[in-house]
């Protein structure tokens, strides 16, 4: 599947910043008789990984609460979801449902200000990045 440069360029950024935090960490991981360190391909992907279920699939931008669905469960950012009226995934109807798995993951992993390529260094939890990204310092750099 081919994706636009925007798009890479916004979720590598911060696939990037967050396994520099992984890699920072010294993690070890034990996989059966394999042992070792973690290495830079390992943060990345599994950091890639785990972000990519933020990501919407029509905006590309990262889905805050709250994360609507289908009934298939494939999920869209709010104001996507307003616009749409069939799902971009699977072409089924929306539901009124919300996405209250995403939504408690979103709000308890620790993510980086989407300011921090500017210089911010605030992380933390998604509940909190919402208020602090609307009076982030770097906003207007």
């Amino acid at each position: 599947m081919c994706l636009p440069i925007f798009h890479l360029s916004a979720i590598s950024e911060e696939m990037y910043y967050i396994s520099k935090q992984i890699r920072s960490m010294n993690i070890s991981y034990e996989f059966g008789e394999r042992r070792g360190r973690m290495t830079d391909w390992m943060a990345t992907h599994i950091v890639g990984d785990f972000l990519s279920h933020f990501e919407c699939p029509v905006c590309y931008e990262r889905m805050t609460p709250p994360i609507r669905q289908c009934v298939r469960g494939h999920a869209v950012c709010n104001p996507c979801f307003c616009r749409l009226t069939k799902c971009p995934t699977c072409r089924i109807k929306f539901s009124l449902v919300r996405s209250k798995a995403l939504e408690y993951l979103y709000n308890i992993t620790k993510l980086p200000c989407k300011y921090y390529s500017k210089g911010c260094t605030f992380i933390g939890p998604g509940k909190l990045l919402f208020g602090h990204e609307s009076n982030c310092e770097f906003a207007d750099i």
